[in-house]
């Protein structure tokens, strides 16, 4: 199981990002501990990577983005 943290690292999306999409259900965490900690699978995190692939974004100019 990985920390916010961890995801955040591995994936380049930000841990508010996370914490929002936690909350509004796109990413759900896979567990959470007693202490309220948010833990993500290794399954969430190819989610998280299938959901951030954009492939209109090699076409866009950087300013675009």
């Amino acid at each position: 199981m990985m920390t916010v943290k961890d995801v955040s690292e591995l994936s380049g999306v930000g841990i508010r990002s996370l914490h929002h999409y936690d909350k509004i259900g796109l990413l759900p965490a896979t567990e959470v501990t007693a202490a309220g900690y948010r833990l993500y699978d290794d399954k969430a995190l190819e989610r998280l990577q299938m959901r951030s692939w954009n492939p209109w974004d090699r076409y866009m100019q950087p300013a675009e983005r």
